[in-house]
C-alpha cells in the first residue's frame, strides 16, 4: 500500500486552537501513560554523544509531550539533563508555558510560528521530531532533513504508526481511550468536557487525524527514498525500525548526523 497524503484537521489553518491544542494534548499525556517513545532514548543518548550537541531543539512540538516525557529518564538512567528548545509551526502556548514551568531553567520554548524545513541560524543544537514527519508532504519532509544536513545539524525523527492492520485496530480503539484519559488532562475546562462526552468532537478528531496519520506516514522504502543524496563524507544519514518496548507495534527512526 502506498502513501496516501489524507488531510489532518490539526494541520488546517481553519482548525480551531481549541482543538488543535486539545488534539496535541492527547498525545502529550499518551507519551506519558503509554511510554510511547522510550526506544528513542539511546538513540537520543548516543546522538548527543557522538555529535557533542549541547541542547535539543524539538520541532513540530505540538503540547511537547512525546520528548517531555524522555527528559526523566534520561537524567536517572544516563545522567543527561540536557537543554531543550519546544517549536511548532502552530504554538501551543499554554503548553509551552506549562512546560517551562514544570522544567525550570532547562525547557524554554519559542513562541513565535517555527519552520521546521528552514529552522533559524541561531536554534543550533540536535534536531527532534517526535510524530510528526508524516504531516509533511515528500518535498517538504525532504526539506527538513536537507536543511539539517546543510547547517550541519544532527537530526532524528521517531515514527510509531505504521501502515499495517494493527495500527488500524489500534486507531479504532482511540475514541474512548481519549474519554478515559480525558480526566487526567489539565486544565479540565468546560469546553473540553463538553467536547469530549457532551458532543464528542475531540474523540472524534483524534479518530480522524490517527487514522489519516497512518494512511500518510512514510515506509522504510520511502525514507530511504526522502534522504536519497542528501548526505555525504561529512553528513550521514541511517534509518532503523525497532520493536517498541511495551506495545506489539514498532519505530521507525530516521538519523541524520555530521562525522567527524
Amino acid at each position: 500500500m502506498t502513501r496516501i497524503d489524507v488531510p489532518e484537521l490539526e494541520d488546517q489553518s481553519f482548525c480551531p486552537p481549541l482543538l488543535r491544542d486539545a488534539l496535541t494534548d492527547v498525545l502529550r499525556i499518551s507519551s506519558t501513560v503509554f511510554r510511547l517513545f522510550e526506544g528513542a532514548i539511546p538513540i537520543i543518548r548516543d546522538t548527543l554523544s557522538a555529535t557533542k550537541a549541547e541542547r535539543i531543539v524539538d520541532l513540530c512540538s505540538g503540547a511537547g509531550g512525546p520528548l517531555l516525557s524522555l527528559l526523566a529518564p534520561l537524567e536517572r538512567h544516563h545522567g543527561l539533563r540536557i537543554p531543550v528548545v519546544l517549536t511548532d509551526k502552530f504554538p501551543n502556548k499554554r503548553a509551552f508555558a506549562r512546560a517551562e514551568a514544570e522544567h525550570p531553567g532547562q525547557v524554554h520554548a519559542r513562541h513565535v510560528p517555527t519552520d521546521a524545513t528552514a529552522v533559524p541560524n541561531e536554534l543550533t543544537g540536535m534536531r527532534t521530531i517526535f510524530n510528526a514527519l508524516h504531516h509533511f508532504p515528500p518535498h517538504l519532509a525532504r526539506a527538513i532533513f536537507a536543511d539539517a544536513a546543510k547547517r550541519r545539524q544532527p537530526i532524528a525523527s521517531f515514527e510509531i504508526l505504521e501502515r499495517t492492520p494493527a495500527t488500524g485496530i489500534l486507531i479504532a480503539t482511540l475514541p474512548p481511550v481519549v474519554m478515559a484519559m480525558t480526566p487526567f488532562i489539565r486544565p479540565m475546562t468546560v469546553a473540553r468536557f463538553g467536547m469530549t462526552y457532551v458532543v464528542p468532537v475531540i474523540p472524534a478528531a483524534v479518530w480522524w487525524d490517527g487514522f489519516a496519520s497512518a494512511l500518510r506516514v512514510y515506509s522504510h522504502k520511502e525514507l530511504e527514498e526522502l534522504v536519497e543524496g542528501l548526505g555525504d563524507e561529512s553528513y550521514r544519514f541511517r534509518i532503523e525500525r525497532s520493536r517498541m518496548p511495551w506495545l506489539p507495534f514498532h519505530m521507525t527512526t530516521v538519523v541524520g548526523m555530521p562525522v567527524s
